[in-house]
């Protein structure tokens, strides 16, 4: 609640072009019309993205087809949060506010087809 009152979600007022080819005003949110859609749209951690979609993709084959990947070999000087666990059942993804983990979850899912 902000001074007293439940804030309201911003709308912008977007044009729109009808079947008729007259404009139309629609209420939209923002942060919806703006949303990225692809993996192209997505902007940044292109490291963290790409992981997270290979990881994702080879999921089904390592858990489900019992077809386990070769793990990397270590180097004593990386630390062992460093090396890839690509057999891992689950991925945790974390990091601030705001830098698109929702986002990159939402489309990678969308374009893998879960």
């Amino acid at each position: 609640m902000i001074g007293g009152t439940a804030a309201e979600p911003t709308l912008r007022k977007s044009l729109t072009v009808g079947e008729n080819g007259e404009t139309l005003l629609s209420n939209v949110m923002w942060t919806d019309l703006y949303r990225p859609e692809t993996l192209f749209d997505l902007v940044g951690n292109e490291g963290a993205v790409n992981e997270l979609f290979g990881w994702l993709k080879d999921w089904d084959d390592v858990h489900i087809r019992g077809n386990k990947k070769e793990m990397p070999k270590f180097r004593f000087s990386k630390n062992w949060a460093d090396v890839p666990r690509p057999n891992a059942k689950a991925a945790l993804v974390s990091g601030p506010p705001g830098i698109g983990k929702s986002s990159a979850c939402r489309i990678i899912c969308k374009h893998l087809g879960y």
